[in-house]
């Protein structure tokens, strides 16, 4: 029931089934969890990071126990491996907490999934990238989920490490696709539409081809695809659009260097949706009406990246309402 209201943006009553849950089993790890993801979602970090570490507790996330785990001590002088435990998106959105280790004097390894790779190296030179499952585990002190960080470090709402960009596109991929692109007098604008398929929220979060129909029908300016896969029901409708760029990408430091080359970048909650704020590009987000914790509520904007600004659903699926808010504040901008 908590989860429910939670879905459908009833804040007050999930928390009390939440808090109810907990009463009768406080160890619950799925309640504890969803407990602290509706903290996040209202801006209350400090309680809701604390709970959010409950996830170790229901075997959904990427698990290193190789190590003892960093919980806060003196880092300075020491080894610690920083590891992926979820998706994509995850991986770029808390990598940023890598440096603020190394400011510390820590010596900083970073596991990370393997599409990953190229594109973390630009963190910087200090922070060792190997490949999350498939590299030699390195000999460290400590280890710690990405994830984690935010709790172990305090991270408040005001404290939010939004310093954009941190991540970096390579410069050679850059000239690369200036000169695949060649000239426009248009504004090129990225476009994202769906995610991984197998994500288990993908049917809310993911939109279609179709459904875009009234933003790609816009003739004065142009579109550009900066997603890989596109789904067997998208592909004929692709087509429709004469001014629409399909594109071959490689790994998603390739995806990063054609962002460069976009006046706005557009995309549901998927990992170029990271991609984008990471790399402090113009981001119009497209969220559900319940969208995950980290775009809180009823905000246009997001400490988290502060170049990016949020369009969201105001009723459950209503996709419609998101497309022509953004039809228009495209004609307003450029």
């Amino acid at each position: 029931l908590g989860k429910i209201y939670q879905d459908q943006g009833r804040f007050d009553l999930a928390a009390n089934h939440y808090a109810a849950a907990l009463a009768i089993r406080p160890n619950f790890p799925t309640a504890r969890l969803n407990y602290g993801m509706l903290m996040l979602t209202r801006g209350n970090f400090e309680d809701g990071f604390r709970l959010f570490e409950s996830r170790f507790d229901n075997g959904s996330v990427i698990k290193i126990d190789s190590y003892a785990r960093w919980t806060g001590a003196d880092i300075s002088g020491r080894r610690i491996l920083l590891h992926a435990e979820q998706g994509l998106g995850d991986t770029i959105h808390f990598c940023r907490y890598a440096q603020i280790l190394t400011d510390r004097g820590a010596q900083v390894f970073l596991a990370v999934q393997e599409p990953l790779v190229r594109f973390m190296k630009s963190l910087g030179p200090d922070i060792q990238v190997i490949t999350i499952r498939k590299d030699p585990l390195p000999d460290v002190d400590f280890q710690c989920s990405l994830l984690s960080l935010p709790h172990i470090l305090g991270t408040t709402l005001e404290t939010v490490p939004g310093n954009v960009p941190y991540l970096f596109a390579n410069t050679v991929d850059i000239k690369k696709w200036k000169n695949r692109l060649g000239p426009t007098s248009l504004p090129r604008v990225g476009i994202i539409w769906s995610g991984n398929s197998a994500y288990r929220g993908d049917r809310w979060r993911s939109t279609s081809v179709e459904v875009l129909t009234p933003l790609l029908s816009l003739v004065d300016y142009e579109f550009h695809v900066l997603q890989k896969d596109i789904r067997p029901s998208d592909e004929n409708m692709l087509a429709r659009f004469g001014n629409l760029r399909l594109h071959e990408l490689g790994d998603i430091a390739d995806t990063a260097a054609l962002m460069e080359h976009m006046d706005v970048i557009i995309s549901t909650c998927t990992a170029p949706l990271h991609i984008a704020g990471a790399l402090g590009r113009p981001t119009w987000a497209m969220l559900t009406y319940a969208a995950d914790w980290r775009w809180m509520v009823a905000r246009n904007d997001t400490p988290w990246y502060p170049t990016m600004r949020l369009f969201r659903q105001p009723a459950p699926g209503d996709w419609d309402s998101v497309i022509s808010e953004i039809g228009t504040n495209l004609k307003l901008t450029f």
